[in-house]
């Protein structure tokens, strides 16, 4: 799907300067996800950094909002390589630029990094977590992220990225009181670098048709499937704004109602005490909570859906 089509038919106004050409493929290209439906406002939000020429985007949000996907199925679409990285408290910047590791004839070699790969090749790096990273080492990524590049000692080489070198940053809030631990607040020089966006859960159109999919996926009817989906999303509605009011210690994610909706299809023929709804509910989020939130999970859920208390 050439970007030009997709603008089309999300009815979206892009401003003719925009021109996004197709890539040109690779090994690094991510497969595409045929079930993943695009959002306006992140596409536009694509569009728009695309077509800008800078090189930085951090995408925030809670878990399972669709923050690392979007880049990745946006270059799947495209055929545009992207590397990507998941980040931690011990990620220093020789993970990321290079090192040197020992080679086959007994000796050393430097091995370069996916940052370094992506500069050179002019490819697009995706930092999954980056705010797990240490400020200190998050600082010494400046150079790259706002695309000057920097001199590499152990090449005795100045490496400046090339035209098309993009860098996505994705984490979750800093905010421990929510869930999400071993998140720093970043540096400020950093943060200033970079376009920003919220990534928040699919509007309920929307997220009803991507859960819906997974019954119509496993034979069921698909006006079936949009009832039973409905009634999902709509709890799951419910359990957000407790997560937010800090009754609950976890939000029911986009990504925890398909798993959910795919453990009800494994089970569908769950009998005895449970139903398939309830038994995946238990699988994909109430076993993830103490006791007494698993309590009121449950009688709300047996509102909505009756069944087996």
């Amino acid at each position: 799907m050439s970007t030009v089509s997709l603008a089309e038919k999300l009815g979206i106004d892009i401003p003719k300067e925009i021109v996004i050409e197709a890539g040109n493929g690779g090994v690094f290209v991510p497969p595409i996800n045929e079930s993943y439906k695009f959002r306006k406002e992140l596409v536009r939000v694509m569009y728009g950094f695309f077509g800008s020429g800078d090189t930085s985007l951090t995408l925030m949000g809670l878990q399972g909002s669709g923050k690392s996907s979007l880049p990745r199925e946006w270059h799947a679409r495209l055929g545009y390589p992207l590397l990507e990285v998941t980040c931690n408290a011990r990620t220093e910047m020789s993970d990321l630029v290079g090192m040197y590791k020992p080679d086959e004839k007994g000796g050393l070699s430097f091995h370069e990094g996916p940052l370094l790969v992506a500069a050179r090749s002019g490819i697009s790096l995706l930092l999954d977590e980056y705010n797990t990273v240490d400020p200190g080492v998050a600082a010494g990524m400046h150079p790259w992220i706002e695309g000057t590049g920097m001199y590499i000692p152990e090449l005795k080489e100045f490496v400046r990225p090339a035209k098309g070198f993009r860098c996505f940053m994705t984490a979750n809030p800093a905010d421990a009181s929510r869930g999400f631990m071993g998140r720093v607040e970043q540096d400020a020089a950093l943060e200033d670098r970079s376009w920003s966006v919220w990534v928040d859960y699919p509007n309920a159109e929307d997220e009803i048709a991507i859960v819906a999919k997974v019954f119509t996926d496993s034979g069921e009817s698909q006006e079936s499937a949009n009832t039973v989906a409905g009634k999902m999303v709509e709890m799951a509605t419910k359990l957000r704004k407790q997560f937010a009011e800090g009754a609950l210690q976890l939000a029911m994610s986009t990504r925890g109602l398909c798993r959910w909706a795919t453990c009800a299809c494994v089970f569908s023929n769950a009998t005895g005490d449970t139903t398939p709804l309830a038994y995946g509910l238990e699988l994909a989020y109430t076993n993830k909570l103490p006791d007494e939130q698993k309590a009121a999970v449950k009688e709300l859920a047996f509102q909505m859906f009756g069944g087996k208390k």
